[in-house]
């Protein structure tokens, strides 16, 4: 008789099965997006919806542009955060991590570290703010100001595809 033994291959193909049935959603979440913003009566969610989609197509007194910090934070990093992932399998499969969930945090921190340097560099990128804000803010910097508190509610979290979360990154 031929006694076989597992040497954790079974373990592994259920951690790997598991990573699909995982997902990184990143962006203005939770608590911190469900907070109400200093300067707005809104919550900081709707402030970062505001920043990153403009708010040219609404009746405020001074519109602003769309400067969108998450989308194009995704887009132009793509790539490395594809990487992210086919390290973090590889990581899974070498044992310098024990779960699909381990695996899934290290992508949902690259991904949020990636959306706040893109965040952080919006001078680079985003349309530059009117002369009435510079002399509000004293600054010419998008995005920085009373948006701070926006950038703070910046996250990265794992999640199962039912929904169900399951933490957030670090």
């Amino acid at each position: 008789m031929v006694e076989i033994k597992d040497l954790g291959i079974g373990r592994l193909k259920a951690e790997i099965a598991r990573m699909s049935e995982l997902r990184v959603h990143a962006g203005v979440q939770g608590p911190a997006g469900e907070a109400i913003h200093p300067d707005a009566d809104v919550s900081v969610a709707q402030v970062a919806a505001w920043l990153e989609f403009g708010t040219e197509d609404t009746p405020a007194p001074y519109p602003q542009p769309a400067r969108p910090w998450l989308r194009g934070a995704l887009d132009g990093n793509a790539k490395q955060i594809h990487e992210r992932l086919r390290s973090s399998v590889s990581d899974l499969i070498d044992g310098r991590v024990q779960t699909a969930e381990e695996a899934m945090r290290q992508v949902a921190d690259e991904t949020k570290a990636r959306v706040l340097k893109h965040f952080d560099n919006a001078r680079e990128w985003a349309e530059p703010l009117a002369e009435r804000t510079i002399a509000a803010k004293g600054h010419d910097q998008p995005l920085i100001g009373a948006t701070v508190t926006v950038r703070e509610a910046i996250d990265a979290t794992v999640i199962e595809v039912e929904g169900a979360m399951l933490e957030a990154a670090e």
